[in-house]
């Protein structure tokens, strides 16, 4: 338990440059790509045309040269990243602060019930000693995209996805509804981090209202439960 919880920010660190450097087509190339070509190419030429009158291998210089190269690349970028985390107490987070964070993502087209949802959920997380960032979007549909934002960003245990979906007169609730749960779930299943469904999905104002800690139930409330739960489960096993 305690060399991991010594190394998973380090490894936090190093998932969120991987992602980075996925999603940086340029930059991919340019790091994996161009060295075996510079290789191939230089070298060849090299090896081809002194190797023989030289007596030396120019493959292996070259292979030695772009190594040390990408090295140093790869360091200096490293050194790059860092300098910006710490600007952004990114890194400090990481490896000083004792404690877990969440994600609240929240969809507002219903004001008040977003704010009720938002109240219940980070009340929980505190309570279980985490430290919660809320981030506001336009409505459900958007919820697993922001969630996945969150996840990739490496910074948290999970994320509590709130939101409410009221029965219109038209299909629309059932297509929010679907995508919205099933987009959730990709984004825990894909990742490994745990991201709750904390979406009302009623056919009444009155409903929504009473779930949102007016009587029958808190959806925030259990979500972030839902997400302590898997958040320290993970970290057991891993123990």
């Amino acid at each position: 338990m305690t060399v991991f919880r010594e190394i998973s920010p380090m490894l936090a660190l190093a998932h969120r440059d991987l992602i980075k450097l996925l999603r940086d087509r340029a930059r991919l190339v340019s790091t994996l790509i161009f060295p075996f070509i510079f290789i191939g190419a230089l070298g060849g030429a090299l090896q081809s045309n002194f190797g023989n009158i030289a007596g030396y291998d120019f493959l292996v210089f070259t292979f030695t040269g772009v190594l040390a190269q990408t090295m140093f690349q790869t360091t200096a970028l490293g050194l790059i990243s860092l300098i910006e985390d710490r600007e952004n107490d990114f890194s400090q987070e990481l490896f000083v602060a004792p404690v877990s964070r969440y994600a609240i993502v929240v969809g507002r087209f219903y004001e008040d019930l977003a704010e009720k949802l938002v109240a219940g959920a980070r009340r929980t997380f505190e309570e279980a000693g985490g430290e919660v960032e809320v981030h506001a979007i336009p409505g459900a549909f958007e919820l697993p995209l922001a969630a996945r934002y969150c996840v990739d960003s490496g910074r948290f245990e999970g994320v509590a996805c709130l939101g409410a979906v009221i029965r219109g007169e038209t299909d629309h609730y059932d297509y929010v509804c679907a995508e919205t749960a099933r987009g959730i779930q990709d984004v825990q299943l894909r990742s490994g981090v745990p991201c709750a469904f904390g979406v009302l999905t009623v056919e009444t104002m009155d409903q929504a209202l009473a779930r949102t800690g007016g009587g029958k139930r808190d959806q925030g409330r259990h979500a972030a439960e839902a997400v302590v739960a898997l958040a320290r489960m993970r970290t057991a096993l891993r123990g």
